[in-house]
């Protein structure tokens, strides 16, 4: 399957932005119905304070991922990480998932410089599931201090496997999926 950005394709970035927009505009007709107006304007307003609070970790990201598309050596990545993967492959990108710090503002414009370096798919979903849910920074900040190591490690190590077993049935769903030449 070869990377696009969002929209690339057959519009799919507008088709999304669109369902999105009708859903917001259902929701916040429901609140004024239901609240009233001065609540759906509260709600928007609160929204809006959220969007300019978000708004420069967004694009600072955004920026972060172009810089790191043109760093990333795509022959390089290609060759490790590209269509034919390996265990060490997956090791490296659940690693990699797994150290990523900070939130989504810093894993998703890696995330997007490997997918436009021709990462498969199947490793892109491998770092995503890594870094949602091994994060080491995540457990040594949070949940081994405020739930205690018997609770942190045992849910840690439940998710051990996580990574590669959705890149594992991403990887069968694409197979199957476009193994016709359909949809890339």
């Amino acid at each position: 399957m070869k990377p696009s950005p969002a929209g690339a394709k057959g519009g799919a970035g507008q088709r999304d932005t669109a369902v999105l927009a009708v859903l917001a505009a259902i929701l916040l007709g429901a609140l004024a119905w239901r609240e009233g107006l001065d609540e759906a304007s509260s709600a928007l307003v609160a929204a809006l304070r959220l969007l300019l609070a978000v708004a420069p970790l967004f694009l600072l990201g955004i920026a972060i991922g172009g810089c790191l598309s043109a760093l990333i050596a795509t022959q390089a990545v290609t060759r490790h990480l590209g269509g034919g993967v390996s265990w060490r492959a997956y090791g490296v990108v659940v690693i990699g998932g797994m150290v990523t710090p900070a939130g989504p503002f810093a894993a998703f414009p890696l995330l997007l410089a490997l997918r436009q370096a021709g990462v498969a798919t199947g490793l892109c979903v491998a770092y995503l599931t890594a870094w949602a849910t091994l994060g080491l920074q995540r457990l040594l900040l949070w949940e081994l201090p405020l739930m205690g190591a018997d609770f942190a490690l045992l849910r840690w190590a439940v998710s051990l496997p996580l990574p590669l077993l959705a890149a594992w049935g991403v990887q069968a769903f694409v197979a199957s999926r476009w193994a016709d030449g359909g949809p890339q």
